[in-house]
């Protein structure tokens, strides 16, 4: 369609000059096989728009990438510290248990030691000297 404008527009400037109709058709032939030029500068910044957009890309897809890597390590660690919680939990009972009464009575006769009848006395060091108190 431009091409029909374009070879309208040469033939009506070829008459007002006055040019012979030979000229005229040589121009219009030549018109036919120019294809139309593209510009230099436009087909370079399409091929670095398109460079751009494929870089953008790789750097999205690599940063997703980092991200699950990064959200598998977060998750191999909450794993871990739990793992931890519940292993001092089990600690803190047993320490409980062995804190208990019934448990260091029953270690202490184990290895021969005797429940006293009477409470024991205690010591104190006042000015240098040593009382019993009842």
């Amino acid at each position: 369609m431009q091409a029909v404008r374009e070879r309208k527009r040469v033939a009506q400037k070829s008459a007002k000059r006055g040019a012979s109709p030979r000229s005229s058709r040589q121009t219009e032939l030549m018109l036919e096989a120019e294809p139309p030029q593209r510009s230099f500068l436009s087909r370079w910044s399409a091929a670095g728009l398109i460079l751009v957009a494929a870089a953008l890309a790789v750097l999205f897809v690599a940063n997703a990438i980092h991200v699950n890597e990064l959200l598998r390590g977060v998750t191999s660690v909450e794993a871990e510290r739990d793992a931890v919680k519940r292993e001092n939990e089990g600690l803190r009972a047993e320490l409980t248990r062995l804190m208990s009464v019934d448990q260091i009575t029953e270690r202490a006769t184990g290895i021969g030691m005797i429940q006293p009848e009477k409470p024991p006395k205690a010591l104190s060091l006042r000015n240098s000297e040593l009382q019993v108190n009842p």
